[in-house]
């Protein structure tokens, strides 16, 4: 069984997928109590894979092989997804939003600058677009979504920025906007959540 495992390419990534949307949580804060999006759910699957294919690799230490090699790649790849899902955050702080994989590599994004949210998949992904291009994609995969889709829109609202409103989109091509004073009920990850 561990054999058959071991060969099936897509193991891994269908149980980061399946695992992500069963760990996320509705609400995530940061240390100050900012909202924020975190990768939980990938963390959370990829670590322990990556304990595993490590302890498999020592224990087949002593018999160096093909499959040695493969251990120890796969459980390389496991340990810097985990890694990037530990540090990957996305943290709303009073009038902007602040993205950073570690404390070295930072992106600010003023709500000044904001020019519309793209709310896609039934409240799955979110997508804000600044100007100059900028933006910043959210996914199923980030924990938190529904407080900081709320928290959002309660800043945008409270600090009177204007944007083009919230596009909504099932489908490609199947766009409807909603002006921006409105408020919707957008289901995210399965739950109706009023905004």
């Amino acid at each position: 069984m561990i054999d058959y495992l071991l060969n099936t390419p897509f193991v891994i990534p269908v149980a980061v997928v399946f695992a992500a949307g069963f760990l996320n949580r509705r609400q995530e804060v940061d240390k100050n109590g900012d909202p924020t999006l975190r990768l939980r759910g990938p963390f959370l699957v990829l670590f322990p894979i990556a304990m595993w294919f490590s302890s498999v690799a020592l224990a087949n230490l002593g018999n160096p092989s093909e499959k040695f090699s493969l251990y120890c790649w796969l459980a390389a790849l496991c340990f810097l997804g985990s890694f990037y899902a530990f540090n990957k955050r996305i943290t709303l702080h009073h009038g902007m939003i602040e993205e950073a994989c570690t404390p070295v590599f930072r992106s600010r994004y003023y709500l000044t600058t904001l020019e519309s949210l793209e709310v896609e998949g039934n409240g799955q992904y979110l997508v804000i677009h600044f100007a100059h291009g900028r933006k910043i994609t959210t996914t199923g995969f980030h924990s938190g979504l529904p407080h900081f889709m709320e928290k959002l829109l309660d800043e945008l609202q409270r600090g009177g920025h204007h944007y083009n409103g919230i596009q909504h989109s099932n489908a490609p091509g199947d766009r409807q906007s909603t002006p921006c004073d409105d408020r919707e009920i957008i289901e995210v990850s399965g739950h109706s959540q009023k905004l």
